[in-house]
């Protein structure tokens, strides 16, 4: 009884290059690609975070500016003799988003290792 070639014993290095075979494109894809879409929409998300922050970051800065501008009109004015005070109303709603606590943040995603 001869041996049939799927009961043939294949060399150790044969079958060691044979396990270090890539795997196919299609079954790896499906799982790379659900990765990369987490991964970009992380990415998107921490963008928008930090596109806002830097906005608040502008608004507060030209809020101070403006203040510092109607003080220094003020003097000017309190030199001349004439102060006129601004309107509690728009001091208090100038102040309001920097007297608020920041927003509560997710923990930072955690990185996978590069492969």
């Amino acid at each position: 009884m001869s041996p049939t070639p799927s009961a043939v014993i294949r060399p150790a290095d044969e079958i060691r290059s044979a396990s270090q075979m890539p795997v196919p494109d299609a079954v790896v894809s499906e799982e790379e690609e659900e990765e990369e879409e987490e991964e970009e929409e992380e990415e998107e998300e921490e963008e928008e975070e930090e596109e806002e922050e830097e906005e608040e970051e502008e608004e507060e800065e030209e809020e101070e500016e403006e203040e510092e501008e109607e003080e220094e009109e003020d003097a000017a004015l309190g030199e001349a003799g004439t102060v006129h005070p601004l309107p509690s109303s728009k001091k208090t709603a100038a102040k309001k988003p920097a007297e608020l606590p920041p927003a509560p943040r997710n923990p930072p995603p955690r990185r996978r290792p590069q492969r």
